[in-house]
């Protein structure tokens, strides 16, 4: 029987007219890319916590606090302003948490179990927690594993911004609550 070969390819061909071993181990295997808007793939769980407590912890919420301190006085750009950020955050946090349910050796389609009270945060501290599969899955490879020394810098960054999280809701509780009344009467004022 005569081989197929791929036409309008611009993949390498080896002597016999085969795709050469690079190529065909980059289509048949996906690696996860350190991408936080990806939704498809693996992602470990150390890369969880790094880009958990790097996009939705710190950065929002000083994406947040920038909000309020410039646009508190136009209650309707901050609630437009803070509504983006919002969608912004549930994408990322999605793909996060979409991403690790695939490496923990599950189906995507228990993401759905976030939506629930109190159940979606006891899965939420399952997935921060059980590391992932070390042998490929339907969603790809593993990510690759960090050294054993970069673990403790890891763990220590996720203490920090847990404690820095902390801090700054119990110092800014006043704005906080400001901006809370100040969102609700936007909220009101725009389908009254």
């Amino acid at each position: 029987m005569e081989r197929i070969e791929p036409v309008f390819s611009h993949q390498a061909l080896d002597a016999s007219g085969l795709l050469s071993g690079k190529a065909r181990a980059k289509k048949s295997c996906k690696v996860a890319r350190p991408s936080v808007l990806e939704m498809e793939g693996r992602l470990s769980l150390a890369n969880y916590w790094l880009y958990h407590a790097t996009f939705n912890l710190d950065a929002f919420m000083l994406c947040y606090a920038a909000a309020y301190f410039l646009l508190r006085h136009n209650p309707a750009a901050l609630l437009l302003s803070i509504g983006t950020l919002f969608m912004l955050n549930c994408w990322i946090s999605l793909a996060l948490v979409l991403r690790r349910t695939r490496d923990t050796g599950r189906s995507a389609w228990w993401c759905w179990l976030i939506v629930l009270p109190l159940i979606g945060e006891l899965f939420m501290l399952y997935l921060a927690l059980k590391p992932g599969q070390d042998e490929p899955n339907r969603a790809g490879r593993p990510n690759q594993p960090y050294p054993r020394t970069e673990y403790g810098k890891i763990a220590l960054l996720a203490i920090l911004n847990s404690i820095l999280v902390v801090l700054l809701l119990i110092t800014f509780r006043p704005q906080i609550a400001d901006a809370s009344r100040i969102l609700f009467a936007a909220f009101l004022n725009l389908f009254s």
